[in-house]
């Protein structure tokens, strides 16, 4: 067989090992440490030879972690069946100008025992080496020749290498993933240094891998900040998960960087080991925090506050309007109508901010709906009468009363009313219903004869800012906040809001709140 065909064979062999570029194991380290030690010298190790190099899966005392094959004391080794033993490398003309003889680490002995793989094929060698010339006896060779057998056995445990393979990959890959996240990670060890900081989190803080790892964690938080993050250290040590964390941290170059996320504990044999940040850049959420209180200011002030004046004389001005000439009264009334749209379109903006900011306030109490949508509706009867709407409303007999917050009750069903008012051509019919449901809730329900809602816009009708289509030119356009707001509202006091429409005949919103005497504490 030729040498070519017999170095194919053998990095088949090889390769079917599962074993080359593996992490250090335990199994293999044991037993470098135990040559060390029986052969009382300061190098041990168990290499892998492959086509071009070298590499060791277990070393003692060496720091290297591979060389080239053609400067290598095993690659020379492989070549033949029995032990290789050089007393002085620097004697050998061999090993002589090999760098580990002429420079680090130095070695001047080498002994070496193959290490074969099932076909027979020399895979490694099991090898101790010293600083100094040695000679060594008949007995030693053949001792660390029974210890190259015990390295082989567990070389050719092929399933616990392949398992090995497959760990390494996993963790390769998840150490990839972590690194890579989107999400700033951070660990830090239970004294409060950082163990590990991802891209991401070098990135926004502007260090590198050099420099975090270096640090103490205190150092990222501003000290306004430090009690805050101190105690929810304390806590995580304790085991607890602290979750919608929000802090500052301290850039490189003296930035703020608003995050939140959750930290927990890892564990090593029971005890604490480190604390995981997983944590997100809020700097734009906290941007548009910002532009929402600032949009809620100005529009509260700047137009909410002139809107009411405005709206306020106009109401006086259309109380006397009767003494008004025919055009200036029609104009008096076009104004109020529209100044009122305005300023419900206005009001929606600032429910729309409160709903989105969490001060959106809701307090239900018991309430008869019956009564209290008849009201509502009543208000309702000018404004149909004047289109020439019917505008009904129907209350089930001996109704339970519902948990309902009356005002955002009347802005609701006001809100239903409205819209039907909106799409409802002349001589229409508007049915406000209040009935009891079979879940312990109470259902409103505003139906209308207009043109109906198109069935690919029902899913998004309760959406901001959404509008469905529509032919009615007569309809005045609002912001699309209306319904979304109405959704809202329902669902902060425990009830749902849905739509029944038939495009050409009419629709029905309906929601529910939860009825009084259903309702658990």
């Amino acid at each position: 067989m030729g040498k070519v065909q017999q170095e194919t064979e053998r990095l088949e062999a090889l390769k079917k090992l599962v074993i080359l570029d593996t992490p250090a194991e335990e199994r293999f380290d044991r037993l470098t440490r135990l040559a060390a030690k029986l052969f009382d010298v300061p190098y041990a190790a168990i290499s892998i030879i492959d086509a071009e190099r070298q590499w060791y899966k277990s070393k003692h005392g060496l720091q290297i972690c591979e060389l080239p094959r053609n400067v290598s004391f095993c690659g020379q080794g492989i070549l033949s069946d029995r032990p290789l033993v050089v007393p002085d490398a620097t004697l050998d003309p061999r090993f002589k100008d090999s760098p580990v003889v002429t420079g680090g680490p130095g070695i001047r002995f080498y002994a070496g025992c193959p290490l074969r793989a099932p076909d027979g094929s020399r895979v490694g060698m099991l090898c101790v080496m010293d600083r100094r010339p040695r000679l060594m006896k008949d007995q030693d060779v053949s001792a660390l020749c029974d210890l190259a057998v015990v390295v082989q056995d567990e070389l050719l445990d092929v399933r616990l290498n392949e398992a090995c393979s497959t760990l390494a990959a996993r963790e390769a890959e998840l150490e990839d993933f972590i690194e890579n996240a989107g999400d700033l990670i951070l660990s830090n060890d239970p004294a409060g240094r950082i163990v590990y900081a991802n891209r991401a989190f070098r990135e926004s803080l502007g260090y590198s891998l050099s420099e975090v790892r270096t640090m103490e964690a205190a150092r990222l938080v501003p000290l306004s900040e430090r009690r805050r993050c101190g105690e929810a250290f304390l806590r995580v040590l304790k085991g607890e998960t602290v979750r919608d964390f929000e802090t500052v941290l301290l850039a490189k170059d003296g930035r703020e960087v608003p995050v939140s996320g959750t930290i927990n504990l890892q564990l090593k044999d029971g005890k604490p080991y480190a604390s995981r940040a997983f944590l997100r850049d809020i700097t734009a959420r906290k941007q548009v925090e910002r532009f929402r209180s600032e949009f809620f200011h100005q529009v509260n002030h700047e137009l909410r506050n002139p809107l009411t004046l405005i709206v306020g004389g106009l109401r006086i001005l259309k109380d006397h309007s009767a003494k008004f000439p025919a055009d200036l009264r029609k104009w008096t009334e076009m104004v109020d109508r529209n100044a009122s749209h305005l300023q419900r379109m206005v009001e929606d903006l600032l429910e729309l901010t409160r709903s989105e900011t969490g001060k959106l306030a809701v307090s239900p109490a018991v309430l008869d709906l019956g009564p209290f949508a008849s009201l509502i509706v009543g208000d309702y009867q000018t404004t149909a009468a004047a289109k020439s709407l019917a505008l009904e409303c129907a209350a089930g007999p001996s109704l339970p009363p519902a948990m309902a917050d009356p005002l955002r009750y009347r802005q609701i069903l006001g809100n239903l009313i409205d819209n039907a008012l909106k799409f409802t051509p002349e001589h229409g019919t508007i049915t406000v219903k209040v009935a009891e449901s079979k879940d312990g809730y109470i259902e409103t329900s505003v139906s209308d004869t207009g043109m109906g809602i198109a069935e690919g816009d029902q899913p998004n009708l309760f959406e901001h800012l959404f509008q469905a289509s529509s032919n009615f030119e007569n309809r005045r356009k609002g912001l699309g906040l209306g319904l979304y707001i109405c959704r809202t509202l329902v669902t902060r006091q425990g009830g749902r809001i849905w739509v029944e429409s038939t495009p050409g005949k009419g629709s029905t919103f309906r929601f529910t709140l939860p009825a009084a005497s259903g309702r658990t504490a």
